[in-house]
C-alpha cells in the first residue's frame, strides 16, 4: 500500500475474469486504475461485471488477443504499467496465429522468438515490455520455463542478465483446474536492475493441504511464501539467494527452484536427467536435479492445457 497512490496503473493481459486484478486493488488499500484484456468476449464481459461489483466501474476491460492486437497503447507503443500481473494459457499452442514474431511492431521478441508451440515465454516478454522504467510484474507460468532448453534457454539466459528477474517462487503440482503440472510464479522488478547480484528462489511445492482431487495452498503456507519473500532470507530446505553467476551460464540456464533447497552447487556438477511419467493418462518429462545429493521431482515439461481458474472464485 506505501508504494500505491492515486496515479498507479494495474495491468492484466490475459485477465480472465478479473480475480488478479482486483487482488492487487485489494492489496492497495486504495483506489486505483485497473486495465485488462482477454482474448474471450463473453469473459471479458464477466470481468467487467466483477468490476463493477467490487466498486471498480472505472476499469478497463477489453475483449482481443494480447499479443495479435494489443488492445491498450500509447501511440503506435505498448502503454507501460506500475504493476502486470497475469496468469496466461499455459505453453499456448497457438500463439502465433496471426502473428509474425520477428516482424513484431513492439519488439517484444528482442531477446529471441519463443517455440510455435509453447508460447509461455511470449506472454513473458510482452509482459516485460508493458512494464515502466520502474515496474514490477509476477506471473504464472508451467515449471516448464524454468529448464527447458533451446530456444527458451536463449531467452532465459538475456532475462536473467538484464537483472528484472527478482525471484522464482515454485509451487505444489495440481493446484489449477484442468491441469496437474507444478506451476511457479516468476516475479520480475526493473528497480535496481542492473545492479541484482542474485535471485530469490522459493520452493513451496510441499506446503499444501489435500482438497479431494486437487492441492490447496493453506494459509500458513501462502503466509510463509510471503514473509520469507519480503525478507529475502535463505531459509533452509525452501528457499535461498542465488547468485546471477550460478545461474546465467549458457551451458547451464536452468533456473529450477530446486536450487532454493540446496547449498550453493557448481554449475559443472550440476546436471539433468529425465524420467518419464504416467500421469492421469498423459505422459509428462519430470526433471530431477542432483548436486550432492537427489532432489524431488522437480516438475514437467509442458503441457497444452490452460490452468482454467474458475469465475465464480471473485
Amino acid at each position: 500500500p506505501q508504494n500505491t497512490k492515486a496515479s498507479t496503473i494495474a495491468y492484466d493481459p490475459t485477465c480472465g475474469s478479473g480475480s488478479l486484478l482486483l487482488k492487487v486493488a485489494a492489496q492497495a488499500g486504495k483506489q486505483i486504475t485497473l486495465e485488462g484484456q482477454d482474448k474471450d468476449m463473453t469473459t471479458a464481459g464477466l470481468a467487467r461485471m466483477n468490476m463493477i461489483l467490487h466498486d471498480f466501474p472505472t476499469a478497463k476491460i477489453v475483449s482481443g488477443n494480447t499479443l495479435t492486437s494489443p488492445r491498450f497503447k500509447d501511440g503506435e507503443q505498448l502503454r507501460t504499467y506500475d504493476y502486470v500481473v497475469a496468469n496466461p494459457p499455459f505453453s499456448d499452442k497457438t500463439w502465433t496465429t496471426g502473428l509474425t514474431p520477428s516482424a513484431d511492431l513492439f519488439q517484444r521478441f528482442a531477446w529471441g522468438e519463443p517455440p510455435a508451440k509453447q508460447g509461455d515465454y511470449a506472454y513473458l516478454l510482452h509482459i516485460i515490455r508493458s512494464m515502466k522504467g520502474a515496474g514490477k510484474a509476477a506471473c504464472v507460468l508451467p515449471h516448464g520455463v524454468l529448464f527447458r532448453g533451446n530456444a527458451e534457454a536463449t531467452i532465459r539466459e538475456q532475462l536473467v542478465r538484464s537483472g528484472y528477474l527478482k525471484g522464482i517462487i515454485g509451487l505444489p503440482p495440481n493446484l489449477f483446474y484442468g491441469t496437474g503440472i507444478p506451476a511457479c510464479i516468476v516475479v520480475l522488478d526493473k528497480v535496481n536492475a542492473t545492479g541484482r547480484k542474485g535471485v530469490f528462489m522459493i520452493d513451496a511445492s510441499r506446503g499444501f493441504r489435500k482438497d479431494g482431487p486437487k492441492n490447496r495452498l493453506r494459509e500458513q503456507d501462502i503466509h510463509r511464501i510471503v514473509d520469507t519473500f519480503t525478507r529475502q532470507v535463505d531459509v533452509p530446505r525452501y528457499a535461498r539467494m542465488v547468485p546471477i553467476d550460478e545461474i546465467a551460464n549458457p551451458k547451464t540456464t536452468s533456473i529450477s527452484t530446486c536450487r532454493a533447497t540446496s547449498t550453493a552447487p557448481s554449475p559443472r556438477t550440476c546436471r539433468t536427467s529425465t524420467v518419464t511419467c504416467a500421469a492421469e493418462s498423459r505422459i509428462a518429462t519430470w526433471t530431477r536435479w542432483r548436486h550432492t545429493g537427489r532432489c524431488s521431482q522437480a516438475s514437467a515439461t509442458s503441457f497444452s492445457n490452460r490452468p482454467v481458474v474458475p469465475v465464480t472464485h471473485d
